[in-house]
């Protein structure tokens, strides 16, 4: 996990997330050990969270917003990370990890191709907006290792998005950018995702 202030060109802190005492920074880790990843962990409590968050927050001194990157969170899991740091910013924007990687490469539209521990995940953004996005579990754990999607047919993904859309797509694929962290702390103060308060953040998430 890495925290840090915008603008800034590297994280503050910089370090693994810890469940069990199991670190979870590690590529060969088994999906039994990936399970025990805060972020992909929907039976974590908010009281996890603080552990998670508390010492690390405590050290930036009332931030005014505090953004984090979204890789298609759950309702519950976005739920619980508002009710924990509302108690350090009165702010908590959520920001498509697509959206930073389109960011990152320098464009504002692309086919994102994002892989995961269990799938690869496309997204479509366009004017730095997500409006796609899909899951495609790997065919195998030899095709999850060396970034394999041959289930995947990017072809016919782009042929389902609008017609004036498809080229835009065709010509901007974002395999790898500067990285979520960086783009973030660059497209932070110019991001257009809303701002969640104690007052709104449960009527915006159920919206969806």
């Amino acid at each position: 996990m890495k925290i840090g202030i915008s603008g800034d060109n590297l994280p503050l802190f910089e370090f693994p997330i810890i469940i069990e005492n199991i670190p979870i920074f590690d590529h060969e880790l088994s999906l039994t050990e990936k399970d025990n990843c805060w972020l992909y962990n929907e039976q974590i409590t908010k009281e996890e969270i603080k552990r998670i968050l508390y010492d690390s927050l405590e050290l930036i001194i009332q931030p005014k917003k505090i953004f984090i990157v979204d890789y298609n969170f759950s309702l519950n899991l976005k739920r619980n990370i508002c009710e924990v740091l509302f108690n350090f910013t009165k702010y908590v924007i959520f920001i498509p990890a697509s959206v930073l990687m389109v960011f990152g490469d320098n464009k504002k539209n692309g086919l994102v191709i994002d892989y995961g521990w269990e799938c690869c995940t496309i997204s479509k953004v366009f004017e730095l907006r997500q409006i796609y996005s899909k899951q495609f579990p790997f065919a195998s754990e030899l095709a999850r290792k060396f970034d394999l999607y041959e289930n995947v047919d990017i072809e016919k993904i782009i042929k389902e998005s609008d017609i004036d859309l498809r080229k835009v797509f065709r010509e901007n694929i974002v395999k790898n950018s500067v990285g979520c962290w960086t783009a973030c702390s660059l497209y932070s103060t110019k991001s257009q995702q809303e701002e969640l308060t104690k007052e709104n953040y449960l009527s915006i998430l159920t919206r969806g």
